[in-house]
């Protein structure tokens, strides 16, 4: 009788434990969960949206804030109400000690939290998104306006650096300008998605711009003043070197002719802004007019060393003519 008291007692005592390790441990998962929730229910996107509330967005962009804000409600209006409900039930069955039906209860709720936590990220990485593309747009707005002060100001200070291409930078610029205007109002508008693409052409079409105004300069300096002189020089030392007997294997005069005729070609291409033709264009008539004056260079060697062999052929002949009349005597 005792033993049975005892065992009795015992599983008494086990079920109690087994109750209260249940209870204590759910009890931590509802606690965990509560606070996962409040975390979420006090983060930052409410102060985020208004922001972006008053940049008084428009077209595209006001269309994507609306179903952020639309997704935002129902997070905040919705879901999140159902999971803090869900959170009492659970601390009620707790109470009661509906292990089973709280575990199960329990499981809903650690998805459902889940889902909300993802939900919240993205919403979090969209509202970060269209911050950053306002600040974006209104940052390249400024940087945009100065770049097209400092090109205009290049054109004016250096409008004879650039030959024949000012005409078309000038109508170039103006081009940009007009189509920056447009950008600009877009952006002023509000709607930055729509402001997207026109932004990055006129960013690639600045950056064209740019990189002619580095390398025009150069190609006309070439055209006007050393390629000019280069050849003339060239003319007269192979008229001169004709002149004192030297014979060409090939006809530089023609090759000098070809040359100037590319040069006029060139400038051509700088008229038209072939910027891209007329660099490859440049560094071919350069290296041709190195080759030229390699070889000239090459023909006034070859003369020099024939000379010298036939100066010391000379004083062999010489030497040979008065050992024989030596030994004649």
């Amino acid at each position: 009788m005792v033993l049975f008291f005892v065992v009795i007692v015992a599983v008494a005592i086990g079920i109690y434990v087994g109750v209260i390790y249940f209870q204590r441990s759910f009890r931590k998962q509802i606690n965990e969960y509560q606070t996962q929730l409040e975390e979420l229910s006090n983060n930052t996107l409410d102060s985020e949206i208004n922001k972006i509330e008053k940049l008084h967005l428009t077209g595209e962009s006001l269309r994507e804030f609306e179903e952020l804000k639309k997704n935002h409600k129902k997070l905040t209006n919705r879901e999140m109400p159902e999971i803090s409900e869900m959170i009492l039930d659970l601390n009620d069955l707790n109470e009661r000690y509906k292990f089973m039906q709280e575990r199960s209860e329990l499981l809903e709720v650690g998805s459902k939290l889940q889902h909300v936590k993802e939900e919240t990220r993205q919403l979090e990485e969209a509202v970060n998104e269209m911050k950053e593309k306002s600040e974006e747009h209104q940052k390249a707005v400024t940087e945009l306006k100065d770049k097209y002060r400092d090109i205009r100001k290049t054109l004016l200070a250096k409008n004879f650096s650039f030959g024949p291409s000012i005409d078309k930078l000038e109508e170039n610029l103006s081009k940009l300008e007009e189509d920056f205007d447009k950008y600009a109002k877009l952006t002023e508008s509000g709607d930055y998605v729509t402001s997207d693409k026109p932004l990055n052409q006129l960013k690639e079409d600045t950056a064209s711009m740019e990189r002619d105004l580095e390398v025009i300069p150069g190609i006309y300096k070439n055209l006007k003043n050393v390629f000019p002189d280069q050849l003339s020089e060239l003319r007269q030392g192979v008229a001169q070197m004709q002149d004192e007997g030297f014979a060409f294997d090939k006809d530089i005069l023609g090759q000098l002719k070809d040359l100037a005729e590319q040069c006029n070609l060139n400038n051509e291409n700088l008229k038209e802004l072939r910027v891209d033709n007329a660099k490859v264009l440049d560094e071919d008539i350069a290296n041709k007019i190195d080759a030229i004056y390699e070889t000239l260079e090459e023909e006034y060697k070859a003369k020099i060393f024939v000379q010298k062999k036939i100066s010391t052929f000379g004083k062999f002949i010489e030497h040979a003519d008065k050992k024989k009349i030596y030994c004649w005597i």
